[in-house]
């Protein structure tokens, strides 16, 4: 790795340390804040890819998770950002998953997969039918998946049974690798 790529690495890795200490110290109006709202797109830009870019696996997390509590924050009162969340953050959370990074046999990808479908359980708390109809008729049709296994996937999310979900979507990678 050459030293501009340790160098962005470290530089990010702090913009999104920055970005996960205001939402987790529940300073959130910051980033509306008139001042500070048109940064709002790009940093919810360099979030999505925080998530999808490796190998740093709990960069990949920490990313997830700051897009979760924003989510709690703005979900659900925003028909934009609903819309952004639909349109933009939930085929991320599909993508984190299909990197060649992602290596289903390590056992360090747990936590990765148990952020995402926190993220998307959020996303079904503030978005409700909307969201379950998106996921189920839109994004996981969109990936390939049957129609039985997005009502199964949909139906476990919605009983908040994400430690058995975990299990399914580990058994559904495995068997399209």
């Amino acid at each position: 790795q050459s030293d501009d790529a340790r160098e962005r690495r470290a530089l990010l890795r702090s913009y999104y340390s920055f970005v996960h200490a205001l939402v987790h110290n529940e300073l959130v109006a910051v980033l509306t804040d008139e001042a500070n709202s048109s940064h709002v797109q790009g940093m919810l830009r360099a979030l999505q890819q925080g998530c999808v870019e490796g190998p740093d696996l709990q960069l990949q997390r920490q990313c997830v998770v700051v897009l979760q509590r924003l989510v709690e924050a703005w979900g659900g009162a925003d028909a934009s950002f609903d819309e952004y969340v639909l349109r933009e953050m939930l085929p991320i959370c599909f993508s984190v998953l299909a990197q060649p990074h992602f290596n289903l046999a390590d056992a360090a990808c747990m936590p990765l997969i148990e952020a995402v479908l926190s993220l998307q359980k959020a996303m079904f708390l503030k978005l409700g039918g909307p969201f379950a109809r998106f996921l189920s008729e839109v994004q996981l049709p969109a990936i390939g998946c049957s129609a039985d296994f997005a009502n199964q996937y949909c139906t476990m999310l919605a009983d908040g049974k994400l430690k058995e979900l975990a299990a399914l979507v580990r058994q559904q990678l495995a068997s399209a690798c």
